[in-house]
């Protein structure tokens, strides 16, 4: 698994995300070479989840990027592009008429902060911080405690989370990478 966080401070978003990969069934860590955070374009991106398809997002979902990101932008244009991507190389599945996968993304433009969720849903973030995976309520605790003081960095408040979020959880490790659209 996989700790994604997000933090906006006015019109920047920064993702941050950690190295590890683990398979809970033989407790195997390694640090692989696939990134869970990217940037394309004016975006960020992280995901967490199934490698495939975070490598299918970020190889294959190319689209002309809107001035603003928006929501309806979001599932009008966005969802159905990574829903094609993911029927082409069969990376979805169908249970009780639901079409789902197994990937969970946190993406971040135009000072907005979105969760993508393996039902395909897009969730704009309240706050002005996020984390998904494991880890995720230890990350917001730190969040919720730092954001308070506005003279830390933003990538020093995002690497933060994450190492705290490791320290509870085996699962997430470093090395830890973070992006900002800024």
């Amino acid at each position: 698994m996989t700790c994604i966080v997000g933090y906006r401070q006015g019109s920047t978003v920064w993702l941050g995300g950690d190295g590890r990969a683990s398979d809970p069934t033989y407790s195997n860590f390694s640090a692989p070479r696939c990134p869970k955070v990217w940037k394309q374009g004016n975006w960020v991106w992280g995901g967490l989840g199934s490698y495939r398809g975070i490598q299918l997002v970020r190889n294959y979902v190319k689209i002309k990027e809107p001035k603003k990101l928006t929501e309806k932008f979001l599932v009008c244009e966005l969802v159905p592009t990574i829903k094609a991507v993911f029927e082409n190389h069969m990376f979805q599945q169908k249970v009780n008429e639901q079409v789902s996968q197994e990937s969970v993304f946190m993406l971040g433009g135009s000072g907005r902060l979105f969760t993508l969720w393996s039902d395909y849903s897009i969730l704009e973030v309240s706050r002005d911080y996020e984390a998904i995976g494991m880890g995720a309520e230890a990350a917001l605790g730190v969040f919720h405690v730092l954001t308070k003081n506005k003279k830390l960095a933003p990538k020093a408040v995002c690497k933060q989370a994450l190492q705290i979020a490791a320290e509870y959880n085996s699962a997430i490790g470093p090395p830890y990478k973070i992006i900002s659209t800024g």
